[in-house]
């Protein structure tokens, strides 16, 4: 019983070693999202994100866009319309740029002129999430 129990111990620590050791890789990498200051609400966004990678490969990703006010609560559950993304983007290099054609939902009431806001960027990678945003104020 005791040569067992000392073999189960041996192949719970192999099997814990090798968990550590495959670690999945890190996120997608970095990401800057790039407003103007100021912009309508009529018409597109002017938004472009902006990413770094390490390397050169494909990556496949989707995106998510959140609406906050400047206390943080979230403005509206759906702030915007994506015209141009059929749920997948294809970004390759190691400095990619995204332009993703949005536009605010006109059902939105709660999105004002003269109002503060952070848009939310969060970007789903098969190896992870990244996440960035920027601050605007919404003009006439």
């Amino acid at each position: 019983m005791k040569i067992f129990s000392v073999a189960m111990a041996i192949g719970l620590m192999s099997v814990m070693t090798l968990v550590s050791m495959a670690k999945p890789s890190a996120p997608v990498g970095g990401m800057k999202v790039v407003l103007p200051a100021q912009f309508s609400k009529a018409g597109e966004l002017p938004l472009t994100i902006n990413f770094k990678f390490d390397t050169d490969e494909v990556r496949h990703v989707t995106a998510d866009f959140l609406l906050l006010g400047e206390d943080g609560t979230q403005v509206a559950a759906e702030a915007f319309v994506v015209a141009n993304n059929s749920g997948e983007a294809v970004l390759s290099g190691k400095e990619p740029v995204y332009s993703p054609t949005l536009r605010f939902d006109p059902y939105a009431t709660q999105i004002v002129s003269g109002t503060k806001y952070q848009l939310i960027c969060v970007i789903h990678a098969p190896n992870g999430l990244i996440a960035g945003s920027a601050w605007f104020t919404l003009n006439q």
